[in-house]
């Protein structure tokens, strides 16, 4: 929570999103989050399918500082 207060006070406007850290979670974690009142946070899980109903599990995909946008689609699997 401290650094949470902390952006807050920063920013002049309330954090809702939250990054586990090494994207490391489990359920206790985000039922913590929920009751802190966040509204999503992001995994180190890989996918790219969401749903609003698992906001605080929210999936990702890596992007390397090398990758041109044609490989980032392919990442994407459109």
């Amino acid at each position: 929570m401290g650094s949470r207060q902390t952006l807050e006070a920063h920013l002049g406007k309330p954090e809702q999103v939250f990054c586990y850290p090494s994207g490391k979670y489990d359920d206790a974690a985000v039922a913590l989050l929920a009751s802190a009142g966040y509204v999503a946070a992001v995994t180190s899980d890989y996918g790219t399918m969401q749903t609003a109903a698992d906001l605080l599990r929210l999936k990702r995909i890596r992007v390397r500082g090398g990758d041109a946008l044609p490989r980032f689609i392919d990442r994407l699997g459109y």
